[in-house]
C-alpha cells in the first residue's frame, strides 16, 4: 500500500509541522488548504487524509459529504479544534474513521494513528 498522505488544514504553521513530522517518518505529503484543494488532491495512491473541519472554500463537512457521494473509500481521520461532542457523530454518519482533538492529540500520536492506515 502506498505511503502518500493528504494533509487539509488551513492553519500555515501547523500543516507545515505536520508536513515535516510526516515526511520525516517516510510518508510521501500531499498538502491543501481548504476542502476544495483536498477533493482535488485525492489519487488512488492516497492512503489516508487528515482532515480538518473548519476550512475555507470547503468545510471538512462538505468534503466528507462529497467523497462519501463519490463512494471514495479512503480513510479519513478527523483532526480538528471543534470539540467531539459537537460533531463526532455527523463525522462518523459521513464516513470518517476516526476523530480527534487537536488539543488532545500530539503529531507522534498522529504519526501512530495514520500508520494504520497506511502499513
Amino acid at each position: 500500500m502506498s505511503k502518500q498522505i493528504l494533509i487539509a488544514e488551513d492553519d500555515h504553521l501547523l500543516l507545515k509541522v505536520l508536513r515535516a513530522r510526516f515526511i520525516e517518518a517516510g510518508y510521501s505529503v500531499v498538502t491543501a488548504r481548504n476542502g476544495e484543494e483536498a477533493l482535488s488532491q485525492i489519487s488512488p495512491e492516497t492512503c489516508t487524509v487528515l482532515l480538518d473541519l473548519i476550512m475555507p472554500v470547503k468545510n471538512g463537512f462538505e468534503v466528507l459529504k462529497e467523497l462519501q457521494n463519490l463512494n471514495n473509500k479512503v480513510p479519513i481521520i478527523v483532526f480538528t479544534n471543534l470539540p467531539k461532542d459537537s460533531s463526532k457523530d455527523e463525522v462518523f454518519a459521513l464516513g470518517a474513521k476516526e476523530f480527534y482533538e487537536k488539543e488532545d492529540v500530539d503529531i507522534e500520536d498522529l504519526v501512530g494513528i495514520v500508520s494504520k492506515y497506511c502499513a
